[in-house]
């Protein structure tokens, strides 16, 4: 029983660290595209 156990625990950290690194990624890529949108904001405001 405690080989199923041990089974289970390996599957879920690596469930964890699957569905962490996807959420960094998804932050990590989120972040540079708000920064480029508001230097275009910035750059449109100054051409006015």
């Amino acid at each position: 029983m405690s080989e199923y156990v041990q089974f289970a625990v390996v599957m879920a950290l690596m469930i964890a660290i699957l569905i962490g690194s996807y959420g960094f990624m998804l932050k990590s890529s989120g972040s540079p595209n708000q920064a480029q949108k508001e230097r275009q904001a910035q750059r449109e405001d100054e051409a006015d």
